[in-house]
């Protein structure tokens, strides 16, 4: 994801680098928007900074929980 930080510390532009598709895209978009940070400085005043930040996913199961909630067969 390539971003600009505002001398605020808040993400103020967000843009995908490299698409993944399947609804990936906007999640990581909506979740970066809601980073903050220490805003960058230039002769000690804050101003915006352009980085890119790589943005990772896991998709986890919990068996246990279904197998809890899974009824018997008989």
């Amino acid at each position: 994801m390539g971003l600009i930080v505002g001398p605020d510390g808040a993400v103020r532009q967000v843009e995908v680098v490299k698409p993944l598709g399947m609804g990936l895209d906007e999640a990581a978009m909506g979740t970066v928007k809601t980073w903050r940070f220490e805003p960058g400085t230039h002769d000690g005043k804050p101003v915006a900074v352009k980085l890119s930040s790589e943005v990772s996913f896991s998709l986890l199961t919990d068996c246990k929980e279904k197998s809890k909630k899974a009824k018997p067969r008989k």
